[in-house]
């Protein structure tokens, strides 16, 4: 990782025990700022019974590895979890994640159990949480979180990317990419739309000795 903000760096270590939402973002992403006001009332809301948000900012942009910028947005955006900068897109690529915003939901051993890609099901991702720390021992009866992302202030926010338009053609786990189901996003999601055109590099060399990648559940 380039920086941490928000958290010291973090180790899985450090993290066994908790239910932990991954969240790939870049903050010039129309999408990824539609879905903060859930992730802000998520975090709000759980992470007292051990829910943690590791947000990974991944650019797709280069002014978009600008750490003034980065905690520029991080400030803007009430964004109050930890931020992994990933400038150098080690873990994007150890996740082999291709969308921008992308979940991957862990659980308290260390495996994905759920993922979404792109805008949308915000209430399904949120009873994965529920149920997740459910299975923890964590009473959650929480009623879920409400927000329209099309009207949100964050959505409103101008950047380069946002202002420009799209039409243009240590949390990274070590050196074994995660298993990954496919993406499977709904009609009402929006993944970034460079994401649908531009393949990363899949490289899966790692960071960080002390993480190892969590595997999915199938």
């Amino acid at each position: 990782m380039v920086d941490w903000e928000n958290s010291p760096p973090l180790t899985l270590a450090s993290l066994r025990g908790k239910v932990v939402l991954v969240d790939f973002w870049t903050y010039s992403c129309i999408n990824c700022q539609r879905t903060i006001p859930f992730l802000r009332q998520w975090w709000d809301k759980y992470k007292s019974d051990g829910f943690v948000i590791v947000g990974v900012h991944s650019p797709e942009f280069d002014f978009e590895k600008n750490i003034d910028n980065i905690r520029r947005a991080i400030k803007d955006y009430g964004v109050a979890w930890p931020v992994a900068v990933d400038s150098n897109m080690a873990t994007w690529n150890a996740y082999r994640n291709e969308y921008w915003p992308a979940e991957y939901l862990i659980d308290k051993s260390g495996k994905i159990r759920h993922t979404h890609f792109g805008e949308g099901d915000y209430d399904v991702t949120e009873r994965a949480i529920q149920a997740l720390l459910a299975e923890g021992g964590s009473s959650v009866h929480q009623p879920l979180a409400s927000a329209d992302p099309g009207l949100s202030s964050d959505a409103n926010i101008q950047t380069p990317e946002t202002y420009a338009g799209s039409e243009r053609g240590d949390l990274r786990f070590s050196s074994a990419a995660p298993g990954r189901p496919s993406p499977s996003t709904p009609s009402t999601s929006r993944p970034h739309p460079a994401a649908a055109t531009t393949r990363r590099s899949r490289t899966r060399l790692g960071v960080c000795s002390s993480w190892q990648a969590p595997r999915a559940v199938r």
